[in-house]
């Protein structure tokens, strides 16, 4: 009950107690509280004040009983001197007064009330009056003018939308100017999530409920009392249907059949689907919304409170329901734009054959296809495959469906789109079916499968003017050689089994051939000369998977071309959100993360790493997921409580991992990881089981996984130095093929770590010098090693030097674990390593410098999230720590707040292209 309800009791029984009459009035349809209110009145009166309290309930039922209403009162008052003649409970009584006229029978009860008053002040509640018999309510009418007499107070409680007829009976009682009327409110949501504290313990579903109910005291009981909670009980719908055909008997049909729209709809349609005249159904509308069922505005009609409608529609008999959709279905079906709705609409119909619900059903899906909604065509293309439908409808309807599933549960997106090719007589779409099928079956490793049925496919269907099919299919043969060892293997020996035309449109992905000299390391240079040639003229059709475009910005990253790769990660991404594929969303967020670690942008690179393994998650069918893995490793060889182990990684520790190229290279990772932790045999094991799954598909690039150099180290620290040496000089002289700094530099710094002495320090010299500022993190782990060799050869002061100079930068990483391994370094040369300040290079970490210029450049959080691939919620935390570091209040401060640190709008280095 609102406390305004209570205040207000409180102080009309006060008022009471010194002898003030009141007349009050709460009005309040049904569920609103007034029965609640009264009983607060009448409990109150009695222990509170000492007053003589009644109440008096009436009923629909009992409205035809005369003086009903006033044989309970007088039957509810407590017997007393002034009452002992009068026999006020003598059945022969009311017989007497029927001799009377009838103002003398309202004198005498009246009298009878003022006498019970003057002994102790009276309140008299009368609840549902509404429903009062006409003797009772006349009398009520009688008592209310003449209330002045004594202390009383009468309390009624109506709804006034009852009835007509109770509403213009109710007039003569209350038409008093000095009646007192509440409007009993909805509950306010701290009301609400009191009561479902009351109730339920806690108040985790008071958003929800206050929504359901819109904050209706007796929806909000229903809501919280159901079982399960929030179901809505059949109790709800026959009290408004009741309240309804009291009124009309169209509302209550109304109600019924607009209870099945989830959504407003304007009135002249929702005339239409109750198929009544226009100037009817505005009536039967307003009437519906003054019976609290319905909301009548510019927004549309709608039946709610939601758990009303809710409670309407599942009381609804199965074929009422039927009918009711198929009114709603016709109606949208003719109405611009309406067709998405009717198709939905049509989910509740029963199958009747009918052609034209088929054909709104498949044309729906269609569209939702298209847009990438994915979840709601699958529903329709569901409901569409129930109708009795054969042939080649029957078998685009299954491709749809195998579409539609096809990144939600690849496994029956398998089994729909193979059926659909086995009833199809159309060579051209059984050829774009088989792309998803094979797309669909290598994803769940079963891509030696999709090899086959795609080549069959190639070598069956005519090909000539087909240029889109075949460029989907030569990405998609790509795909599905990148998800298999073995078909990467038997491709790049010309065993792969391809026919003689599958075997020709392999040949024109322009992305395997880019992939291929890059396993192979041809030059770098030359590689990439040939993607941007690629770039310039547009790249090849992607598929739906965008993977193609993740192929090659992968390979840019291996050449350190970051900004170039970070372009097309997120080209990939938008392809992928277009499309609402989870495979390369996933895969373009790893690979981001891992572009972000190497160029030195840590906050950005765990973020994206981070909503990588979250996309992953809960797809066991999906070999690829353990692509995000990479990454993580990666970030955790250094900053361990970011991902403190494979398994929060999204990879298990020990076991074996699926043979696919991503695997391989997780496979690498988890050795680096493991070597890095303390565990170089264990290490070991990974990396060199991962270099010879590698060499085994042809990738010998040390860019790809530097697992040589890795397993070198593990070697040394195996005391295995022969082994260590020839693993490490393999990777520099493949390096050096290569020709890309970053994978050079690696390989240098770890040969020259295992080698020792002058000669290896020199290669340790060229591996800093090669990397200049653009790697930080390898720079600092480059001058680890080169402060430790110089500190073997007794060169103190200039290992003091250079490691003063690693700690700095892995400090501005907050790469703990390197950061530890310096401070070492520096204590056992005689340095006094200090903790790294977030202000050594200013107040404003490296993130949200980012952030802070990019926002003072005029851009907005959302497009700042977009091109530094955070989430926004980051981006407004940076920016608030930016103003408080700044001692700056909003956006408009931010280019005088930066100029004082000397940060210039021109300081592009930190900030990613987008």
């Amino acid at each position: 009950m609102h406390g305004a309800v209570s205040e207000g009791i409180g102080r009309w029984l006060a008022e009471l107690r010194e002898g003030r009459a009141r007349l009050v009035r709460f009005d309040g349809g049904p569920g609103t509280g007034r029965t609640t209110a009264l009983r607060a009145l009448t409990a109150a009166a009695r222990q509170e004040h000492g007053c003589t309290a009644v109440l008096v309930r009436c009923a629909h039922a009992e409205s035809g009983f005369a003086w009903g209403a006033v044989r309970q009162l007088l039957d509810a008052l407590p017997p007393g001197e002034d009452l002992a003649g009068f026999a006020a409970r003598d059945g022969g009584w009311f017989d007497a007064l029927r001799g009377l006229a009838p103002g003398e029978i309202q004198q005498r009860l009246h009298w009878l009330l003022t006498r019970q008053a003057a002994q102790r002040p009276l309140v008299i509640a009368v609840d549902d009056a509404h429903w009062c018999d006409p003797e009772s309510l006349r009398f009520l009418g009688y008592l209310a003018r003449r209330l002045e007499h004594a202390p009383l107070l009468l309390a009624v409680g109506a709804d006034p939308g009852a009835t007509p007829e109770a509403e213009r009976a109710l007039a003569e009682l209350t038409d008093d100017p000095d009646l007192l009327r509440v409007l009993l409110p909805a509950l306010t949501a701290d009301q609400v999530a009191a009561e479902c504290r009351r109730v339920l313990g806690h108040d985790h579903l008071a958003a929800a409920c206050l929504a359901a109910t819109h904050g209706i005291p007796a929806l909000v009981t229903a809501f919280l009392t159901a079982e399960p909670v929030g179901s809505a009980p059949r109790s709800v719908a026959a009290a408004a249907l009741a309240r309804a055909s009291a009124h009309h008997p169209e509302a209550a049909r109304a109600l019924r059949v607009l209870s099945v729209l989830e959504t407003p709809v304007p009135a002249p349609v929702a005339a239409k689907i109750l198929d009544r005249p226009p100037a009817e159904t505005a009536d039967v509308l307003a009437l519906l919304a003054r019976l609290s069922c319905a909301s009548v505005d510019a927004g549309g009609v709608a039946i709610g409170p939601p758990l009303l409608r809710q409670a309407v529609r599942q009381a609804l008999a199965p074929s009422a329901r039927h009918e009711a959709e198929s009114r709603v279905v016709a109606v949208f079906a003719a109405e611009p734009g309406g067709r998405e709705r009717a198709a939905r609409h049509l989910l509740a119909v029963y199958p009747e054959g009918n052609t034209s619900h088929l054909e709104l059903l498949h044309t729906s899906a269609d569209q939702l296809l298209a847009q990438g909604r994915y979840t709601d065509a699958a529903q329709l293309l569901r409901r569409a495959l129930a109708e009795p439908v054969v042939g080649d409808r029957r078998a685009e309807l299954l491709a749809g469906l195998g579409t539609a599933e096809l990144y939600q549960h690849t496994p029956s997106a398998a089994g729909h789109l193979e059926t659909a090719m086995a009833e199809s007589s159309s060579p051209a779409s059984r050829l774009s079916w088989a792309l998803q099928l094979a797309h669909a079956l290598a994803l769940t490793g079963k891509a030696a499968q999709a090899r086959d049925i795609l080549s069959a496919e190639l070598d069956r269907v005519p090909l000539n003017g087909q240029q889109e099919l075949l460029g989907r299919a030569a990405a998609e043969l790509t795909f599905i050689a990148l998800s298999s060892d073995d078909v990467l293997s038997a491709r790049r020996e010309e065993t792969g089994g391809l026919g003689r035309r599958a075997a020709r449109v392999e040949g024109m992905s322009g992305a395997y051939q880019v992939l291929s000299a890059a396993f192979e390391c041809r030059p770098a240079a030359e590689v990439t000369a040939r993607i941007h040639q690629a770039l310039a003229g547009g790249l090849e059709p992607a598929d739906q998977s965008a993977m193609t475009w993740l192929v090659v910005a992968g390979v840019l990253l291996w050449a350190d071309q970051l900004d170039t790769a970070a372009q097309l990660f997120a080209k990939g991404a938008t392809e992928a959100d277009r499309w609402h594929a989870p495979l390369p969303r996933y895969t373009a967020a790893w690979l981001g993360g891992l572009t972000a670690w190497h160029a030195g942008r840590p906050d950005q690179a765990r973020e994206l790493t981070a909503t990588a393994i979250r996309l992953a998650q809960g797809r066991d069918w999906d070999q690829w997921r353990v692509g995000p893995a990479i990454a993580a490793l990666a970030i955790a060889e250094e900053c361990p409580e970011a991902f403190p182990s494979p398994a929060a990684c999204g990879l298990d520790e020990h076991g074996d991992l699926p043979r696919l190229w991503v695997a391989d290279l997780a496979l690498a990772a988890r050795g680096q990881w493991k070597v890095g932790a303390g565990r170089p045999e264990a290490g070991l094991a990974d990396l060199l089981a991962a270099g010879q799954r590698l060499t085994a598909i042809g990738c010998l690039n040390p860019a790809a996984a530097p697992w040589r150099s890795a397993a070198a180290v593990a070697l040394s620290r195996l005391h295995r130095e022969e082994e260590a040496l020839a693993l490490a000089e393999e990777e520099v002289r493949l390096a050096r093929s290569w020709g890309a700094a970053r994978a050079l530099a690696v390989a240098l710094r770890r040969s020259g770590d295992v080698r020792g002495g002058p000669d290896g320090l020199a290669e340790v010299e060229e591996s800093v010098a090669l990397l200049g500022e653009r790697f930080p993190l390898e720079l600092a782990r480059g001058l680890l090693v080169k402060g430790r060799l110089l500190r073997s050869v007794r060169e103190h002061e200039q290992a003091r030097e250079v490691l003063g100079e690693a700690h700095r930068k892995a400090g501005q990483l907050g790469a703990g674990r390197l950061l530890a391994r310096i401070r070492d370094e520096l204590i056992a040369v005689g340095g006094r390593p200090r903790l790294p300040r977030p202000d050594q290079d200013g107040p404003l970490t490296t993130g949200e410098r980012r952030v802070a210029l990019l926002a003072a450049r005029g851009a907005t959080n959302e497009e700042i999230a977009a091109r530094l691939y955070l989430a926004r919620r980051t981006v407004e935390a940076h920016l608030t720590s930016v103003y408080r570091k700044l001692g700056i209040s909003g956006r408009a401060q931010l280019p005088a707040g930066l100029g004082k640190l000397g940060l210039a709008d021109g300081e592009d280095a930190a900030i990613p292209a987008g």
